[in-house]
């Protein structure tokens, strides 16, 4: 029987980290391989009236400049007066992508204002070849079931 981390895996972060005013972009996500991916954004405690933004940029290479957004892919800013610890989901259809001319995609952070507490993990699923163990991010540590 297949378990959850079979069908599912780790292919982005932005690591937990109190995150300067700024951009911090997840690592590239080469959507060839797969057919959904989920970004998790979570925010701990933002600094004073901080703002936080997170979108999905695309690209036709790993190597591009990711600068066109992925259409419909941004969340509504999150704001200090009611941003501490809360977590948002963007989900990402490699079909759609492609009807965008995007192969390679990557989650991009904008802190505002005052540095705040945030992170994003990258969960992908529906291989379109290979095992979860084969397209898992290289710093996944340890898998327990």
């Amino acid at each position: 029987m297949l378990k959850f981390h079979d069908k599912v895996t780790l292919v982005g972060t932005i690591d937990p980290a109190s995150v300067s005013v700024g951009s911090v972009n997840t690592d590239v996500i080469d959507m060839s391989k797969f057919h959904k991916a989920l970004f998790v954004l979570t925010t701990g405690v933002l600094g004073a009236s901080a703002t936080v933004d997170f979108g999905i940029y695309g690209d036709t290479a790993s190597g591009g400049s990711f600068a066109t957004p992925v259409t419909g892919k941004a969340i509504t800013q999150i704001v200090k007066a009611s941003g501490d610890n809360v977590q948002t989901f963007v989900e990402v259809n490699g079909n759609d992508l492609r009807l965008q001319g995007f192969t390679h995609i990557r989650g991009k952070l904008t802190v505002g204002t005052a540095a705040s507490i945030a992170a994003v993990t990258v969960l992908a699923t529906e291989f379109n070849y290979g095992t979860a163990d084969d397209n898992k991010l290289s710093t996944l540590g340890q898998i327990v079931a």
